[in-house]
């Protein structure tokens, strides 16, 4: 074995010096490898934390602008309410206004009928009693057909000025 190692000591020791210098090689080539893979899922991590960042602020500014607007449907629909009870009210009270008119006209119409019945004013008595009664027929409907149309009109009015600021508090004009 001497002899063999006396011989081939050179090749041997060559070989050795090779292998460590291949084995060096290897691994700062791997903890090269390593540390440029290390790097980039420090980088891709940190990426993802931005992206996860971003993403909380975006869903939080839709959850605050979806609270504005259902704030601002609230309080709209709320004035709506307020301005079609007002309304309603009005209507109770232009009700009253008509009931008082139809009561007016009610004593005309039997004022006149009452009148009809003198003997001097009989034939021009009878002819203004139906003018008056077929006026006063004419007039009651108007008065409470008015009242419907107002009514309904009030209404249509409130709902449509309430949908107008809905939309605009929605699209953020307002």
């Amino acid at each position: 074995m001497t002899s063999l190692l006396s011989r081939y000591w050179r090749p041997l020791v060559a070989l050795v010096l090779l292998l460590v210098a291949c084995w060096s090689v290897w691994r700062s080539g791997y903890h090269a490898a390593d540390s440029e893979w290390s790097q980039r899922w420090t980088e891709r991590d940190a990426a993802d934390a931005a992206d996860a960042r971003a993403l909380a602020q975006q869903q939080a500014a839709a959850r605050a602008e979806e609270q504005r607007r259902q704030s601002a449907i609230t309080r709209i629909t709320q004035n709506a309410q307020q301005q079609i009870s007002a309304a309603r009210a009005d209507a109770v009270s232009a009700r009253a206004a008509s009931d008082r008119l139809q009561r007016t006209i009610d004593q005309l119409r039997h004022g006149d009928n009452r009148t009809s019945g003198n003997s001097d004013t009989t034939s021009g008595g009878q002819a203004t009693a139906r003018q008056c009664s077929v006026l006063a027929d004419v007039l009651s409907e108007s008065v409470e057909r008015n009242r419907q149309l107002a009514a309904e009109a009030d209404r249509s009015r409130a709902a449509g000025q309430a949908c107008e600021r809905i939309y605009d508090a929605v699209r953020g004009r307002r």
